[in-house]
């Protein structure tokens, strides 16, 4: 007999090769998703860096120097936002994900500081309770997301 062999179909001729192709293809693109994940989760880090930075020199007056630290230490196209709320330094830093190569959105973080003693402050704006430390998260100096426990000095 010279048939083909026993098992084989002819129509199916070629499939294990399309399969492997689509195999590939889907893992090149959950690779590109992991990068581009590991790419977000660096740029956020960086903004998180640099806004703590910026808040710790906006405390001790040195504006200037702030916005620099912010522009070397955050990812590409870092936009800069301090503002003063009393006593009360907010500093806001943000960028595209990934330089922009990612249609995500933007990165971003925002830090607090208190002003140290012997700094004016610039604005009339009332404070909100000042966090007792001189870097806190954005939940320690919301005043409602404080618990009972920590409340007076």
């Amino acid at each position: 007999m010279t048939g083909p062999p026993c098992g084989s179909v002819r129509g199916e001729r070629g499939s294990v090769t399309v399969e492997g192709a689509i195999a590939l293809c889907a893992l090149v693109a959950v690779f590109g998703v992991v990068v581009a994940g590991i790419g977000i989760a660096a740029d956020v880090l960086r903004c998180t860096d640099a806004a703590g930075q910026a808040a710790r020199l906006v405390a001790k007056g040195q504006s200037v120097l702030a916005e620099e630290a912010v522009r070397r230490t955050g990812p590409d196209g870092v936009e800069v936002d301090i503002e003063q709320e009393g006593r009360l330094v907010v500093v806001t830093v943000s960028a595209d994900a990934v330089g922009g190569l990612i249609p995500v959105g933007g990165v971003s973080a925002r830090a607090y500081a208190e002003l140290e003693p012997g700094v004016a402050t610039t604005g009339a704006a009332s404070a909100p309770s000042a966090p007792s430390t001189p870097e806190t998260s954005e939940a320690e100096a919301r005043p409602e997301a404080r618990p009972e426990s920590r409340g007076a000095p």
